[in-house]
This record gives C-alpha cells, structure tokens and sequence, in this order.
C-alpha cells in the first residue's frame, strides 16, 4: 500500500509551487488534487471517476480534471462466473482489499453483490495496513 496519506500534503506543494499539470494514478490523490485547486489541470489514469466523485460524467467530464477510466467493477459478475467455471466447487470466496481505495471497495461491493447464490459467501476483509494482511488471511 502506498502513503496515500500525504497525497494532500503533496498536492498543496504542488499548488503552492504553481505547477502547469498535476498527473496522478490513484482516486485518493486525484481527490485530493480536486479538492486543492479547480485552476490546475489534473489528468488521471483510475478506476470509475464518476462513482468516485473524480468528475461528473464520462463525456464530458467537466471541471479540471479528465483521464483515462480503467473502471472494471461493472465486470465483477463476470469475473465471478469465470472464477466459477474454473473452480465449480468453489463456495466461499475471500477477497482481500485496500480499505484506502475507494475503486477497490466498490469492486468489493459488486462482487458481494454478483456472488448472491444460495449456497455461496464471500468474506469482505477490508485491509487498512500492510500488518492487517496476515490477520486477515487467518480470519478468512
């Protein structure tokens, strides 16, 4: 997991030193690019920028900011029937995610959502810090 906890931190320097564009990877240091300045240009490579908030539509996106989408939780049903197919006795899924990534927790939720068969759980683990990982192998 990155520090994505300075990412407001950085983009105030960034503003602060007047940059002509701010290019991020990542919806928490995109927002906290938005919430920084409206003036900056800011181009993005992310997940779903309309449900995140990152802007307010596909086209046009409005504002400063504009990217490329790499949104994939509309697939989440898709990868679980794929995931199925390979695996047919599979019927508990652990997924393991960034707590601090809001792309990631929707996908989460699609997959929670995709996976409603009877006979079928996932465990959510939201991971918070790099030492919540073994912990959360162990509670899966």
């Amino acid at each position: 997991m990155g520090r994505s906890e300075r990412a407001a931190d950085i983009v105030t320097e960034f503003v602060r030193e007047k940059v002509d564009l701010i290019v991020s990877r990542g919806t928490v240091s995109v927002l906290a690019a938005k919430q920084a300045t409206s003036v900056i240009p800011i181009v993005f490579a992310g997940g779903d920028p309309v449900g995140t908030g990152l802007v307010v539509s596909l086209a046009p996106p409005g504002g400063n900011v504009t990217g490329l989408s790499l949104q994939q939780t509309d697939l989440a049903g898709k990868r679980l029937e794929l995931l199925r197919e390979v695996v047919p006795a599979l019927r508990r899924l652990a997924i393991l995610a960034n707590a601090g990534n809001p792309v990631t927790l929707r996908d989460m939720r699609e997959v929670e959502a995709a996976a409603g068969a009877p006979g079928f759980t996932v465990a959510a683990l939201e991971i918070w810090r790099v030492q919540d990982i073994a912990a959360g192998f162990r509670g899966a």
